[in-house]
């Protein structure tokens, strides 16, 4: 069961994970707020990059072809009038993620501010009671 916290939200992670998979600056322009930072770890460094670096990052990618609502579960998200959250179990070939999402409504339309990745081998999610 999903967290009740607004089919707004809800569109937002979805739109997410479609700019991600096909690499579509179009879409991550919608989703990304202009100054979001995206945060993680890449081969034991602390890694943080602009919008447009991290959509460079995903389009160099190949991810098999797939329906994106099963490239993710939503585990937990929350707002309060313009601002939230929205967490993520991300499942990819290589590895898996937990991203951590801001997010602030402005002029209408929810965007990411910042969004934080912690990987996680493939199927590790077990653990944390997420099934893909």
């Amino acid at each position: 069961m999903l967290p009740d916290f607004g089919e707004e939200l809800r569109f937002l992670a979805h739109e997410l994970m479609e700019a991600i998979i096909r690499g579509d600056t179009a879409i991550a322009e919608r989703v990304f707020h202009c100054g979001a930072t995206i945060t993680g770890m890449m081969d034991g460094v602390l890694i943080r990059s602009g919008v447009e670096e991290y959509m460079e990052h995903c389009r160099k990618m190949r991810f098999p072809r797939r329906a994106i609502h099963r490239r993710y579960r939503i585990l937990n998200g929350s707002s309060v009038g313009a601002i939230g959250f929205v967490g993520l179990a991300e499942f990819y070939p290589d590895n898996d993620v937990i991203s951590y999402n801001t997010v602030s409504k402005i002029n209408g339309s929810w965007k990411i501010n910042n969004r934080t990745l912690l990987g996680r081998e493939p199927g590790d999610f077990a653990g944390i009671g997420v099934t893909m």
